[in-house]
C-alpha cells in the first residue's frame, strides 16, 4: 500500500473510532458512572461506588444527616443498629485524602453533616491515593469544568479490553445491587459469614491469601501526609461543629504480624498527638479466630457490630497518654498465637518478640543448605525461628521439612532478618534452609512462650 493511500485510509478509519469507542464505553458502562446507575451492577464486576455515592447524596442533601467514611471494611459494619439516619461511604480502598476532598465537595453543596465515622486503616501510610487517579474504579468525583471534562475523556475513550467484549456480549448479566441506594444493608454479609464455619480450607486460605503480598515488601510510607491529611480533615469537622469519631479498624493477626508495625506505631502516636481514637488495630482474641474474618483484612458482621458498641462504650478509646501502654499490652498477646495450630507464616521483622523467650540454637552448614534442629520445647504448639542472613544478592530461601518443600522466603541484597513460624514438631524433627551460596547465615534464634 502506498503512502498516501495510506494516509486516506487511515483519517477515516481514525475518525470512525473516534466516535464508536465513546459510544461503545457508554453502552457497556462497566463501572455504572455514566449513567450514573444506583442501582444495578454487573455480576461479578464492582462499580465506581465512590463516585456514585458521591453523586447520590449529593442528590438526596436532606436523606440523612450523618456519614461514615472509610474502606470496605465498613460494609461489614451494620451501622443502622447504632446510627440509623447515616449513611455508609465504604467502597474499596477507600483513602484518607479522598474522604478528605469528598467531605469538601458535600459541604460546598451545603448537604447538612452533624456527625462523622472515620475509619482508618493501616494501608494509609503506605498507599498514594493519587493512584486512584488512573483507577477506573475509584476515580474520584470531578468539582469543575475541567475535572468533568477528563473525568469523562477517562472513561468514554478508554482502550476496550477483553472484559469489554465479553459484556457487550452479555456474558455478564446485569443484576439488582443495593450498595448505592441502601448501604447498610447487611443482608448478603450476613449470609457469607455464616458459610465461613463450612469451609475447611478457610485457615489456609486466610494465611497464603495474595493481600499479604502487597504489605509485607513495603520499603517507602507516607506517615507524615497522612497524619496531615487527617489533621486538616479534623480542621474542617471542628469549623463546622461536626461531630467526628475516628477508629481504627482492626486486621487479622497473621496480617498484623506482616506489617511494619513500627511505622503503625509511629503513626497511632501522632495520630494521637491530633485527638482521640478508637483503637481496635491489635492482637485480640477476636484476631485469632479465622470464623470472624471474611479474608485476612475484612472483619465480618460481628465484629463490625462489636466495634460500633465498643465506640459507644469508649472501651478501647486511647489518648497521646494512653497510647503507649496500649501498644504495650497487644504486643503480650503474641504469647497465645503460639499455642495457636495454624499453617506457616513470615512475620515482619519490626514485630516486638521481647515477650518470648529466646535463644540461639547451632545450626549445620552444608554447600547452599543449612539444617536446624532442636528437640528441648514442648510445652508449645509453635515457634518463631529468626534468621540472621547476608546475601550478595537477592534471593530466595526455601524451608525444607520432611524432604518437601514448605515455605519459601525472600531474601534482599545485603542484610536479612527473616522470622516465619513452624510447628514445635517438624523442628524437633529438624528442617533444612536452601539457598544460594552467597547467601550467608549468621545466626538462628528460635523464639517460643516460656513455661
Amino acid at each position: 500500500m502506498s503512502s498516501k493511500l495510506f494516509v486516506k485510509a487511515f483519517f477515516p478509519f481514525s475518525l470512525i473510532i473516534f466516535f464508536l469507542l465513546p459510544g461503545f464505553n457508554y453502552y457497556i458502562d462497566q463501572w455504572r458512572v455514566l449513567h450514573k446507575d444506583y442501582e444495578h451492577q454487573y455480576k461479578e464486576i464492582e462499580p465506581n461506588k465512590n463516585y456514585l455515592k458521591m453523586s447520590y447524596l449529593l442528590e438526596h442533601k436532606k436523606q440523612y444527616n450523618s456519614i461514615a467514611f472509610g474502606s470496605s471494611r465498613l460494609g461489614n459494619m451494620d451501622l443502622e443498629k447504632y446510627y440509623p439516619n447515616m449513611y455508609n461511604m465504604t467502597y474499596s480502598f477507600g483513602h484518607i485524602k479522598t474522604h478528605l476532598e469528598n467531605l469538601k465537595i458535600l459541604l460546598s453543596h451545603n448537604v447538612p453533616i452533624d456527625e462523622i465515622l472515620l475509619g482508618v486503616d493501616d494501608f494509609y501510610i503506605f498507599k498514594n491515593p493519587d493512584d486512584f487517579n488512573n483507577d477506573y474504579l475509584r476515580k474520584s468525583y470531578p468539582t469543575n469544568l475541567s475535572e468533568i471534562f477528563e473525568f469523562y475523556k477517562f472513561y468514554l475513550f478508554k482502550k476496550p479490553q477483553k472484559r469489554d467484549i465479553d459484556l457487550f456480549l452479555g456474558l455478564y448479566p446485569m443484576e439488582n445491587s443495593l450498595y448505592i441506594t441502601k448501604p447498610n444493608n447487611m443482608e448478603k454479609h450476613t449470609k457469607i459469614a455464616l458459610e465461613l464455619s463450612s469451609d475447611k480450607l478457610h485457615t489456609q486460605k486466610m494465611v497464603s491469601n495474595d493481600i499479604f503480598k502487597m504489605q509485607q515488601y513495603i520499603s517507602q510510607y507516607r506517615v507524615d501526609d497522612v497524619i496531615e491529611e487527617i489533621r486538616q480533615f479534623k480542621m474542617l469537622c471542628d469549623e463546622k461543629n461536626i461531630k467526628l469519631t475516628i477508629f481504627f479498624n482492626p486486621t487479622y493477626f497473621v496480617s498484623y504480624l506482616k506489617y511494619n508495625q513500627e511505622k503503625i506505631h509511629d503513626f497511632k502516636k501522632e495520630l494521637s498527638n491530633i485527638s482521640k481514637f478508637h483503637d481496635f488495630y491489635i492482637l485480640s482474641d477476636y484476631t485469632l479466630d479465622e470464623n470472624n474474618w471474611f479474608d485476612p483484612i475484612h472483619f465480618t458482621p460481628t465484629i463490625g457490630n462489636d466495634i460500633l458498641k465498643s465506640i459507644k462504650d469508649n472501651t478501647h478509646l486511647v489518648d497521646q497518654n494512653s497510647i503507649d501502654s496500649y501498644i504495650n499490652e497487644s504486643s503480650h498477646f503474641i504469647k497465645k498465637i503460639l499455642n495457636k495450630k495454624y499453617p506457616m507464616f513470615e512475620l515482619s521483622p519490626t514485630i516486638d518478640l521481647s515477650k518470648l523467650k529466646g535463644e540461639k540454637v547451632d545450626f549445620t552448614k552444608l554447600k547452599g543448605k543449612a539444617f536446624i534442629k532442636n528437640e528441648n520445647i514442648f510445652y508449645t504448639t509453635n515457634v518463631i525461628i529468626s534468621l540472621d542472613i547476608d546475601s550478595l544478592s537477592k534471593d530466595k530461601l526455601n524451608v525444607v521439612i520432611d524432604e518437601k518443600e514448605a515455605f519459601s522466603l525472600k531474601i534482599n541484597q545485603g542484610s536479612n532478618i527473616i522470622n516465619f513460624t513452624i510447628d514445635v514438631k517438624n523442628l524437633n524433627k529438624g528442617i533444612y534452609l536452601v539457598g544460594k551460596e552467597d547467601s550467608i547465615l549468621s545466626s538462628v534464634t528460635i523464639y517460643y512462650q516460656q513455661e
